[in-house]
């Protein structure tokens, strides 16, 4: 296919889209409300993952940093394990 031919087929599609409003708003409002919709269900926001802690040392250096871990929302201390079993 030529490159003459085809501008031609895109102005015609062009034209014909711009002549019926329902196919414009189509065409305009369909990718957009995809886009919001996508944009609102995928998120990469990781809250209140539960984990098990096993702390062999249990110094006070070690419960402080799984403390600190634990602070925030992004995980919950589900248990403090005894052993990897």
């Amino acid at each position: 296919m030529s490159l003459r031919r085809l501008q031609a087929m895109i102005r015609k599609e062009i034209h014909h889209i711009m002549r019926d409003r329902m196919t414009l708003s189509l065409v305009i409002l369909t990718p957009a409300i995809t886009l919001f919709i996508m944009a609102y269900a995928l998120t990469t926001d990781i809250k209140n993952v539960p984990i098990a802690v096993l702390d062999h040392e249990r110094s006070a250096t070690s419960r402080a940093f799984v403390q600190r871990i634990t602070e925030g929302d992004d995980l919950s201390l589900h248990a403090h394990a005894e052993s990897l079993a």
